[in-house]
């Protein structure tokens, strides 16, 4: 049941492959490019906004496969804002509030759109149930949601890290999920649009993500771990694990600069793959590095929450120990550098 509807995936390779040339030449002819500079980890100009080829594709499938209800719409609603305010922000740069309410708006939508009750009564525990009024619960996806869409932007700057990293995600969830129809169709659609991707961005990037790719990216992986939660298809901790990675480096991450009193908001070079690549590693060893952590500790973890399912949460909150453990390793090791850049 793993491979249903597992032809979408070559729907989305042909499509993405198809897309891709032109999305570049787009952006070349209008200047879409990124430049190098004490914060940015690579050396040349490289264009941006790959990533509406992948949005392209997502905004096609989900028009073709999603029943024309007042949720779907409000999802698809959802979706372009989400793509079109990273579209506009790669062209030209929006302010930080517009931007920040644009976003907000996504994730609300996107909200309103699911089953709120049926979320509600997954995720909640039963004990306490009724100390939570749906206000809250509804508040806490949101900001969640939000959380995740801006975390895939952070955390976008290595080569093929962003775009490996969902498609890894898009296998967990194939993997580790109970099949959900619609879902998985749309879960391969996304793997096979990253897979057309990748070769442009991995190992020598002929163009990057831009904000249209990993703003849409984490809207996608959210409202998909969202969707499977509701259909009662993942444990809401397995959905929190399978970007778990991302989770953590981004989290700890504005959690240590909050704590030593830096201006969180700003850019800067605190991420682990930021510190490492500006330590020495190629973007191709940060690369390995990242899909490591998913191939031998969180698919692992995964499979171990279905095999002893009463040991959950047990085996989620050391999977997120060990990362968390790994974090600080790469923060301590790369100190003295990582210093040197931000002053």
């Amino acid at each position: 049941m793993i491979l249903l509807h597992w032809q979408w995936l070559l729907v989305g390779l042909l499509s993405g492959t198809l897309l891709m040339p032109a999305v570049r030449r787009y952006a070349l002819h209008y200047g879409l490019s990124d430049q190098p500079g004490t914060r940015r980890l690579h050396q040349n100009q490289i264009a941006r906004g790959g990533g509406a080829s992948i949005a392209l594709v997502m905004l096609g499938g989900l028009l073709m496969t999603q029943p024309a209800d007042t949720n779907s719409v409000l999802f698809i609603a959802a979706f372009s804002i989400c793509a079109l305010t990273g579209w506009l922000d790669d062209h030209r740069p929006l302010s930080p509030l517009l931007k920040f309410i644009l976003l907000a708006v996504s994730a609300v939508v996107t909200i309103v759109s699911l089953n709120i009750g049926n979320l509600e009564e997954v995720i909640i525990p039963a004990v306490v149930h009724d100390l939570l009024p749906l206000w809250i619960v509804t508040g806490l996806l949101i900001v969640g949601l939000l959380w995740l869409i801006n975390l895939y932007n952070f955390m976008d700057g290595s080569h093929g890290l962003t775009a490996s990293q969902s498609l890894l995600a898009c296998f967990a969830i194939l993997i580790f999920a109970d099949p959900v129809a619609d879902l998985n169709t749309l879960c391969w659609l996304l793997a096979g649009a990253l897979l057309a991707f990748l070769p442009w961005n991995f190992p020598r990037p002929g163009i990057f993500l831009g904000d249209v790719g990993s703003l849409s990216l984490g809207l996608l992986i959210g409202w998909l771990l969202l969707g499977y939660i509701a259909e009662q298809a993942l444990h809401p901790l397995q959905a929190l694990l399978i970007p778990g990675v991302f989770l953590v480096d981004s989290t700890a991450t504005l959690l240590m600069r909050m704590l030593q009193g830096e201006a969180w908001f700003k850019p800067h070079t605190r991420h682990a793959y930021q510190c490492l690549v500006h330590n020495g590693w190629s973007h191709t060893r940060v690369f390995m590095v990242y899909a490591a952590c998913n191939l031998l500790l969180i698919y692992p973890a995964l499979w171990l929450t279905i095999k002893w399912p009463a040991q959950t949460a047990t085996i989620v909150l050391s999977c997120f120990v060990l990362l968390t453990l790994l974090w600080s390793i790469v923060q301590l090791l790369t100190m003295g550098i990582r210093d040197s850049i931000d002053d």
